[in-house]
């Protein structure tokens, strides 16, 4: 498994938001391992399990409360930045 760096601050939040249905599981299987990193070490986080295309952005969008890392694990090709997702650049 690939090797995962945490280094925070003293109050450091997390958001983890996972596809469960990414790489037929595997993402999830992901997900446990960088959850228990988080759990050993004590750090501040949540989760949050995507349901459909596009909900990890829903997610981020309406956070009300203050995050300093969010962790995307499983998904599909679009990068910060892109003005589309690919599937809307289709139609």
């Amino acid at each position: 498994m690939s090797r995962l760096r945490l280094f925070r601050g003293p109050s450091d939040k997390y958001l983890i938001i996972i596809n469960p249905m990414s790489r037929m599981g595997k993402g999830l299987r992901k997900a446990l391992w960088t959850i228990s990193r988080l759990v050993i070490r004590r750090m501040d986080f949540e989760t949050v399990l995507t349901r459909t295309p596009g909900h990890a952005e829903e997610i981020v969008a309406g956070l009300d409360h203050h995050i300093d890392v969010i962790i995307a694990i499983g998904g599909g090709r679009h990068r910060p930045g892109d003005s589309q997702r690919p599937d809307e650049a289709a139609a």
